[in-house]
């Protein structure tokens, strides 16, 4: 008589694959969600990025400028000495140009208002010292407000074809 060798049937052998299987399922399921998941968090964390650094470089060129004009009813521009800087509020972008350079800010921008202390201005070519208007981007709203304050020296210095009436 021979030894009889232990070993696993085919019943178990089946059940054990389908188990198996089903394990594999839900982890390539789980994966494909986290990897959704993923992408999304990066997608909003690009434009995260990209709109903190509208804000910061317009809050930048608002401080380092010597005066600000309002152009007409989508553009402003920074004026320094050794250069300018505008923005153009666009329907599908803000549009940032320096010096040959271009940099666009996805979003429709909303609720354009520009001031000259504490009066709004509407006409083209005079100062302002702050903008504010409204970005929408998808179903989001980021509110931006940019602010200048001129010392006297400086209001005493624009020349009077850039000083309001």
């Amino acid at each position: 008589m021979r030894p009889r060798t232990r070993a696993f049937t085919l019943p178990e052998l089946a059940v054990v694959m389908v188990i198996s299987s089903l394990l594999l399922i839900a982890a390539y399921y789980g994966l494909t969600l986290i990897q959704q998941y993923y992408t999304r968090f990066r997608t909003q964390q690009v434009q995260s990025l990209q709109y903190r650094t509208l804000n910061s470089v317009l809050q930048q060129d608002f401080e380092k400028s010597k005066y600000i004009l309002r152009q007409d009813n989508r553009t402003v521009t920074c004026h320094w000495v050794e250069g300018s800087t505008s923005y153009q509020f666009t329907s599908d972008a803000v549009v940032r140009k320096q010096a040959g350079l271009q940099e666009k800010f996805p979003g429709t921008a909303q609720d354009l208002q520009c001031y000259f202390l504490t009066q709004e201005v509407f006409v083209a070519g005079k100062p302002i010292s702050t903008l504010s208007f409204t970005l929408k981007v998808e179903d989001q709203l980021l509110r931006y407000r940019a602010q200048r304050t001129y010392a006297a020296d400086e209001l005493m210095q624009l020349t009077p074809t850039v000083w309001p009436d």
